[in-house]
């Protein structure tokens, strides 16, 4: 069968290259078509770019980086002291969260055929097609560990944790949460944004390995510390949404071991068989709804609603969750679903969303027609990791 792509007129072939939305359709076109390889060997940091500007403004600068890197540009000072590394990351992608100035660095810099090799973006392509694959193998398993959980609601709506709620425990009566679908664009990009930063960090073990007798500050830092060496100047939230990927990945497979090959690692992890080829969701329209739910681009720089309900009852004394392991809630995804899917879980307080009425049913959880309020919300968070509570019966 003649490649598609010889039949078409010039300049329609690069057209098309540079119209596609993700890197992952990128490589599997580039090894299905001859002609299409061709084509992108004599423009292949113009087609990428083109994909780049469809993905968020910090995701383009560590994928830039990513290609510096595996294109050797990065001098060896550069792999032999914590501070020299901390330095060359510092203003390519560890911009603090909470700066929304608009700010110029070195990778955000347009890909140039003089410096990104064809060799580093071809990786870069084949990386992104199992970070995609990753991603569906994530979702699966943490969409299944939510859809199984059976939280308890507070049989008393009136009860408050106390000084006396250790002599009166509570009681709570367990329930069936609304089931949870597929993921928005929000938590995908959590779990993209925490993959690209995981095959970074796989990408300097490899690259800092010493040779049999030698000593390299960097690589005893990341073997010691793991991701967090690498990326320890990140926001707590954001190193969060990390560990929860990277603890499905140890969980899955060997990933600590290394090797030359940037890619190798990656074809070591879990992949999802996927009955069809899936693409990654396009960046929505922004609007009213998905500003409501803290689903926007915006919201992808702050802590998710379930981390910052977390982070408020681990301080507060008389809270169930005082001082609390985040751990248990990694493993459930916590750190990565949006306001709609712990709602959906009878999790989160809604009382700030106003829903109408024919929404709001999809939310009621337990015998209680109303959002979830107040110490229930604890009380229920709690019940998923012990019962420390008396349950009469069972709904």
């Amino acid at each position: 069968m003649p490649d598609p792509f010889s039949t078409l007129p010039s300049p329609l072939p690069l057209i098309v290259l540079e119209s596609i939305e993700d890197l992952s359709t990128l490589h599997h076109l580039l090894q299905a078509s001859p002609d299409a390889s061709f084509i992108f060997r004599k423009y292949y940091c113009a087609i990428t770019e083109a994909i780049f500007s469809n993905f968020v403004p910090k995701l383009q600068e560590l994928l830039r980086t990513i290609v510096a890197i595996r294109s050797g540009l990065c001098t060896s000072d550069v792999f032999n002291s914590p501070k020299a590394l901390g330095n060359f990351l510092e203003p390519r992608i560890l911009k603090s969260s909470f700066d929304s100035k608009p700010f110029f660095s070195a990778s955000a810099k347009p890909l140039r055929n003089t410096s990104a090799s064809l060799a580093a973006v071809r990786s870069l392509a084949k990386s992104a097609n199992h970070v995609h694959s990753l991603s569906r193998s994530f979702f699966e398993v943490h969409l299944e560990r939510i859809n199984n959980i059976k939280p308890s609601y507070l049989l008393d709506q009136s009860y408050h944790y106390s000084r006396k709620s250790k002599l009166h425990p509570p009681e709570g009566r367990r329930y069936e949460p609304v089931k949870c679908g597929n993921p928005s664009w929000i938590e995908e990009q959590r779990v993209y944004r925490a993959l690209w930063r995981l095959v970074l960090y796989f990408d300097l073990v490899s690259i800092s390995k010493p040779s049999q007798g030698d000593i390299n500050e960097v690589w005893e830092l990341l073997r010691s510390e793991g991701p967090h060496g690498a990326w320890s100047r990140l926001p707590r939230w954001e190193l969060l949404e990390m560990d929860c990927v990277y603890e499905f990945l140890v969980e899955s497979s060997s990933v600590k071991s290394s090797s030359s090959d940037h890619s190798s690692h990656l074809s070591q992890l879990p992949a999802s068989e996927l009955k069809s080829i899936t693409v990654p969701q396009p960046t929505p329209i922004q609007n009213d709804t998905l500003r409501k739910w803290h689903q926007s681009i915006l919201d992808l720089n702050h802590r998710n609603d379930a981390a910052s309900f977390f982070n408020s009852a681990q301080i507060i004394w008389h809270s169930p969750l005082y001082r609390f392991s985040i751990d248990p809630f990694l493993r459930l995804g916590f750190v990565i679903w949006d306001l709609d899917k712990m709602g959906r879980l009878g999790l989160a307080d809604l009382s700030p969303v106003h829903l109408p009425p024919w929404d709001s049913e999809v939310y009621w959880v337990g015998p209680f027609k109303r959002k979830t309020l107040g110490d229930d919300v604890w009380f229920r968070w709690k019940s998923l990791v012990g019962e420390d509570f008396n349950v009469p019966g069972a709904q």
